[in-house]
C-alpha cells in the first residue's frame, strides 16, 4: 500500500507531462482539425521552411516525401521489377505490363490511398464530347476524395512548403488550398476545345485527363497514371505496345505506347509505383510555381522534370501534367 502511495505522485507527474506534450503538438491549420488523424500528426513532417528559392524547397520536400512515404513500400519496390518488354514499333507482341506483378485486390489492400483512387475514377467519363455527369453519388465520391487528400501528409506538407516559400498567399488555409485551389486544378469541369467551350460543354477535367485518360475519334489523350493502366489491363481493354524511353531515376518513369478502348497513344509518360497523392502534390506544386511550363527538379539528387499546361479559357485548371521522359 505504501509503495503504491509513493508511485502515485510519479505517475501523476508523468501523465501531466504527456498531456502538456500533446497540447504542444503544433497544428498546421485550424481547419485541419476536421480531418485530424493521429498517425499523420505524429509522423515525420516533410514541410520545408523558407529557402533561397521555391525550387530548392520543392527539391527538399519531394525528396523527403519519397524517402519517408513511398520508397519503402512494397508497391514501390515491385515497380523496379516491371518488365517493359521490347521497344515500341518492333512488331513483337508484348506481354501485359502490370498484371503480372500487381492486382487490384493486392494494391487496394496495401493502402487506403489506392482504394480511394479506384473509388473516385469511377465518376469520370473517358469519351470527350460527352458532358461529365455529377449527380449526388458522383459529388459524394468527389467530396470524399478531397477530404482524403486533405488528411494526407503529401498534401499537408506541400501546402505548408508552398505557403512558407510564398508560392501561395499566407492567408490561404489548408481547407482553402484543397477545396479551392486543388479543386479548381483537378476537378473543376471544362471543355477541351474553344468550340466545345462556346457550346457550353463540361466534358473534361485535370484529374480526368491525367489520372484516368480520355478518348476522341482514334486517339487517347492524357492517361498518365500507372493505376489506371493496371485497371485497364485488368478490365481487358488495354493493349501494351512497348516502351519508347525509360528513365530509372529516383522514381521509375516509363514512356510507353499502347491502345486503350480501341484507340491508340504513341507516347505516354507514366510514373510507376507511387501513390496518386504524391503525383497530385508534385504536379500541383509545379502548376502553381510554373504554370504552363517545364519544372526541373532534383529528387534524391536525381533529375525529375514535370510539364504542365493550363486551360486557356479556364487558366486555374490543369489541362495536363506529366513527367518528362
Amino acid at each position: 500500500m505504501q509503495q503504491t502511495q509513493r508511485l502515485f505522485p510519479v505517475l501523476l507527474s508523468l501523465l501531466s507531462l504527456l498531456l502538456l506534450a500533446a497540447a504542444a503538438v503544433p497544428r498546421l491549420d485550424k481547419d485541419f482539425n476536421e480531418n485530424y488523424r493521429d498517425d499523420i500528426v505524429n509522423s515525420r513532417d516533410c514541410s520545408v521552411p523558407k529557402r533561397s528559392s521555391v525550387q530548392e524547397a520543392m527539391n527538399e520536400l519531394f525528396t523527403c516525401l519519397l524517402e519517408t512515404r513511398v520508397q519503402n513500400t512494397e508497391v514501390f519496390r515491385l515497380a523496379r521489377q516491371i518488365d517493359f518488354g521490347g521497344i515500341a514499333g518492333n512488331g513483337v507482341t508484348q506481354k501485359p505490363l502490370l498484371t503480372r506483378l500487381y492486382s487490384i485486390a493486392k494494391v487496394t489492400a496495401a493502402s487506403e490511398s489506392y482504394r480511394r483512387y479506384f473509388d473516385v475514377v469511377s465518376i469520370f467519363t473517358p469519351e470527350l464530347g460527352q458532358d461529365e455527369v455529377r449527380g449526388s453519388n458522383e459529388l459524394a465520391l468527389e467530396a470524399a476524395y478531397l477530404a482524403h487528400l486533405l488528411s494526407t501528409p503529401f498534401i499537408r506538407d506541400t501546402y505548408a512548403t508552398l505557403r512558407a516559400n510564398n508560392a501561395i498567399d499566407a492567408a490561404v488555409s489548408l481547407n482553402q488550398f484543397v477545396y479551392g485551389i486543388m479543386y479548381d486544378h483537378w476537378f473543376k469541369l471544362y471543355a477541351r476545345t474553344s468550340k466545345a467551350h462556346a457550346a457550353g460543354r463540361r466534358e473534361s477535367s485535370g484529374f480526368g485527363h491525367v489520372f484516368v485518360g480520355e478518348v476522341k475519334t482514334n486517339d487517347v489523350t492524357g492517361f498518365h497514371s500507372w493505376l489506371q493502366l493496371l485497371l485497364a489491363e485488368t478490365q481487358g481493354n488495354f493493349d501494351y505496345k512497348g516502351y519508347v524511353r525509360i528513365q530509372d531515376s529516383s522514381v521509375l518513369i516509363g514512356g510507353i505506347q499502347f491502345s486503350w478502348m480501341g484507340r491508340s497513344k504513341s507516347l505516354s509518360s507514366v510514373m510507376f509505383g507511387v501513390p496518386p497523392e504524391f503525383e497530385l502534390a508534385l504536379y500541383s506544386a509545379c502548376f502553381i510555381v510554373n504554370p504552363g511550363r517545364r519544372t526541373n527538379l532534383s529528387i534524391k539528387g536525381r533529375p525529375v522534370s514535370v510539364q504542365t499546361f493550363y486551360v486557356n479559357h479556364q487558366p486555374e485548371s490543369v489541362a495536363t501534367a506529366y513527367p518528362i521522359v
